[in-house]
């Protein structure tokens, strides 16, 4: 298992998923994968892994207008707590798709009694069979606190 320190992490998946799928956009299964192997072999220095609430995994998709247009949203998301902080961190991996009519959705890994079970509630989701579905338009990894 790797650490690192909370100010590289951006970095740390940035060169993964480099590694791994070199500059082309995600298909929604490989956005899946790199958010799993990342999560399980990847730890923040920082983060008091003890607790389950410090470090963990959002699924959310749905179709969302931020001042740019309209688009659907398949993403996972990593939150780190951390007690002396006022709010969490996120590193965001998202996929960008054309907007489609969907109702949005969203789970927190530390709701399922494991992993595995995460990504088989994603995979069943209306969100993840139109991601494999449609075409998509761009990719982006975003780390901040929110």
């Amino acid at each position: 298992m790797k650490k690192v320190k909370l100010q590289n992490i951006e970095a740390e998946y940035k060169s993964r998923i480099k590694e791994k799928y070199n500059e082309k956009i995600l298909s929604a299964d490989e956005l899946i994968d790199v958010s799993i192997e990342l999560f399980d072999n990847t730890k923040v220095e920082e983060v008091d892994s003890e607790y389950v609430d410090t470090d963990m995994l959002l699924f959310q998709y749905g179709t969302y207008d931020w001042g740019s247009g309209e688009n659907f949203e398949f993403n996972i998301t990593r939150q780190f707590i951390f007690a002396d902080a006022d709010e969490p961190f996120q590193l965001s991996l998202t996929l960008f798709f054309d907007a489609v009519e969907i109702e949005s959705y969203d789970c927190w890994s530390m709701n399922f009694e494991t992993i595995e079970d995460f990504v088989n509630d994603i995979k069943s989701s209306q969100g993840y069979k139109l991601a494999k579905e449609l075409k998509c338009k761009s990719f982006e990894i975003r780390f901040e606190q929110v």
